[in-house]
């Protein structure tokens, strides 16, 4: 029998599109190998959203290279193809595909491919845990030593947070609503990768999750691109949708990623009403900055005022909904008037959890030509000062005693 390693990195969208490599690979009668020296075929999965990440990738690359067996073939796949495919060239010549082509995994498989690739809805934790890196194995492993310390002394240790409320485990149906972007923010390379929207009819959807909640699975993850656009191209919106799956029986919670404030923006009251229902358990709303000036710089369409005002709204309707965001640090011309506007937004309003990113042009984009660009010294600093508050806002009050 034939052994594939298959490593995937980055966002849920990655893990997901890796189960399906996972999937395929084994229904073609190859074993899932954790090791790549052993492999006959290796196929690795990458993340281009920052240059930092797509270091890593083609550092990775390099490595799988240099330890695969004679005769066994490397295959790359991800947004990294797509995102940068001429430093992929430079060190790279093999085959290689999209996330939008992940049919062509039946090309490296020496297989004739269907119509359509089947999609991945539940996903074995260890599977999950290769996302962003390697933080979520480091966050499983302190959840085994947490639950193996309760079962031995009765105490609940800290952390009391769970982070799967945001990114799904092993007990998560994960469901891809959508792939792809109808805007054009000026930051942003994963709209070359992902492309324009394309949204999964909604029974789909249902009978998907029908199926992992009858099974036992008691968290359901709507994962896209950007999940706020799904259904604008085939006469639906992400409210009619909630709504469908908020009425589905069964006892499970409702996770949603990537909603981007657009959705917020455009119909204040069909997301308060919806997004405070019991069944909700956390939002991704990636703000991005808390300067309307940031933001128009940054294409982003929306009022942040308004979204924040729908953000309190929502958290008065129900407090128990959890609500993570994250924001870009030192975008092009960003003063320092802005980026306070920014750690006024994060003073004002606690989230229930904050990603950081400091400003890293992407090939392609727009903001990469933009003039101001902010110098290394000053992003780092200003990083500093919004993750120091985030630590004593957010993260700390995660780590008290339950």
């Amino acid at each position: 029998m034939k052994r594939v390693f298959i490593d995937s990195v980055g966002c849920s969208e990655n893990i997901i599109d890796g189960a399906i490599l996972k999937n395929v690979a084994i229904s073609h009668g190859y074993e899932l190998s954790s090791d790549p020296r052993e492999a006959d075929l290796i196929i690795y999965n990458t993340c281009a959203f920052k240059q930092h990440q797509e270091d890593l990738c083609l550092k990775e690359i390099r490595h799988f290279q240099g330890i695969k067996k004679d005769g066994a073939e490397l295959v790359v796949c991800g947004c990294l193809v797509s995102i940068n495919k001429k430093r992929l060239d430079e060190i790279f010549s093999g085959f290689s595909f999209p996330p939008t082509d992940l049919i062509q995994i039946y090309s490296a498989l020496q297989s004739p491919a269907p119509e359509r690739i089947e999609e991945a809805y539940f996903i074995p934790r260890d599977v999950a845990a290769e996302e962003m890196f390697g933080a979520r194995e480091k966050v499983e492993r302190v959840y085994r030593i947490k639950e193996y310390l309760k079962r031995k002394t009765g105490v609940n240790f800290l952390p009391n947070f769970d982070y799967f409320d945001y990114i799904g485990d092993d007990r998560t149906v994960f469901v891809r609503v959508s792939r792809g972007c109808l805007n054009s923010c000026s930051y942003c390379a994963i709209r070359f990768a992902q492309g324009k929207l394309q949204s999964v009819p909604s029974g789909l959807i249902l009978q998907a999750i029908r199926k992992g909640v009858s099974s036992g699975y008691n968290r359901v993850f709507l994962i896209g691109t950007n999940t706020a656009h799904y259904g604008r191209d085939i006469g639906s919106s992400i409210y009619e949708l909630v709504d469908q799956v908020e009425q589905v029986a069964g006892d499970f919670r409702i996770i949603v990623h990537n909603f981007e404030p657009f959705g917020v923006h455009d119909d204040p009251e069909a997301f308060e009403t919806l997004f405070s229902s019991r069944k909700m358990l956390s939002l991704y709303i990636p703000l991005q900055s808390g300067s309307q000036t940031v933001l128009k710089r940054m294409n982003r369409k929306y009022d942040i005022n308004t979204v924040m005002r729908s953000l309190r709204a929502l958290k008065e309707r129900n407090r128990e909904v959890l609500i993570r965001s994250e924001f870009i640090i030192g975008f092009p011309g960003e003063s320092w008037r802005e980026f306070s506007e920014t750690i006024a937004t994060c003073v004002r309003f606690r989230f229930d959890h904050v990603d950081l990113h400091m400003f890293s042009p992407r090939p392609g984009t727009a903001a990469a030509a933009l003039d101001g660009q902010v110098s290394a010294a000053v992003k780092h600093l200003r990083f500093l000062l919004i993750w120091t508050l985030v630590f004593f806002r957010t993260t700390l009050r995660k780590f008290r005693p339950v």
